[in-house]
């Protein structure tokens, strides 16, 4: 009986210990986690576009650049998921025709939706990244100017 006991205990330090294993937040703002992953994957993208402009992560100064450039990654994550926040506690929403309007806007810039694939094809950003910049980029000009229009003149 005591052996099964001591198992038990053993098995339930194992679980535990497993449920401790999961990534901890790249940052947290107001109780709300900015996950790992998703900080990763910015990173990720703004490498491959310093790549893409001529850094070579391989020497000193791309290190340097890439470093400095991991921690501005992070506080843009921080200062959007703030205006999310606030935009939120003003009921501020972006429609799906707001979405597609942008959307439609940055195709005609781009020269149409083939130049819009290729450019998502060697960038390597998603569609559904893409769309969530947009929405982030809504939001945050609505919140300005819900608070430009309150201050004073």
């Amino acid at each position: 009986m005591r052996k099964i006991l001591l198992s038990l205990a053993v098995l339930a330090l194992i679980v535990l210990a497993a449920g401790c294993n999961a990534p901890a937040p790249a940052a947290t703002v107001n109780g709300k986690a900015i996950p790992m992953t998703a900080y990763l994957r910015q990173v990720e993208l703004a490498t491959n576009y310093l790549k893409q402009q001529g850094v070579d992560d391989k020497t000193p100064e791309g290190q340097q650049i890439i470093a400095q450039m991991k921690g501005e990654v992070l506080d843009q994550m921080i200062d959007q998921e703030i205006i999310n926040q606030a935009a939120a506690k003003e009921n501020l929403t972006s429609t799906k025709e707001e979405l597609d309007k942008e959307l439609a806007d940055i195709v005609a810039q781009m020269g149409g939706q083939a130049a819009l694939d290729e450019w998502i094809k060697t960038s390597t950003y998603t569609k559904a990244e893409i769309d969530q910049a947009v929405r982030d980029q809504l939001l945050t000009d609505k919140l300005i100017a819900k608070v430009s229009a309150s201050v004073p003149t």
